[in-house]
């Protein structure tokens, strides 16, 4: 929180070795980021069974600070069983407290 006791908040959304940082929501305790981002990873078997370090979706929510970022929730979302090529609106329980809505959509781009 910064000086006045707001929350500066911003998601760091990580699948396997990959990341991606949302832009801070300055003041807000309830966000809205409306932002699109893209992990590719490759299936078991042809099934939608991630390998092991694609199991989840990890996400956290930060508090943006001058000097340390400090960690507000965080949750991590099960890949497996997502319907192909379908939109998947999903609601996050975040701990210690919130959910955070996410639409999926899973590809099958077929075989390499």
């Amino acid at each position: 929180m910064d000086i006045i006791g707001k929350a500066d908040p911003y998601c760091i959304i990580k699948c396997g070795h990959k990341q991606h940082r949302t832009q801070t929501v300055n003041g807000n305790c309830n966000p809205t980021w409306g932002e699109e981002y893209e992990f590719t990873f490759l299936l078991d078997n042809q099934r939608l069974k991630p390998r092991s370090s694609h199991k989840s979706l990890d996400i956290e929510v930060w508090d943006d600070d001058i000097g340390r970022d400090d960690i507000m929730a965080r949750a991590e979302f099960p890949l497996i069983s997502l319907p192909f090529n379908r939109l998947h609106p999903v609601q996050v329980p975040l701990k210690p407290r919130g959910t955070l809505s996410l639409e999926l959509l899973a590809m099958d781009f077929g075989t390499i």
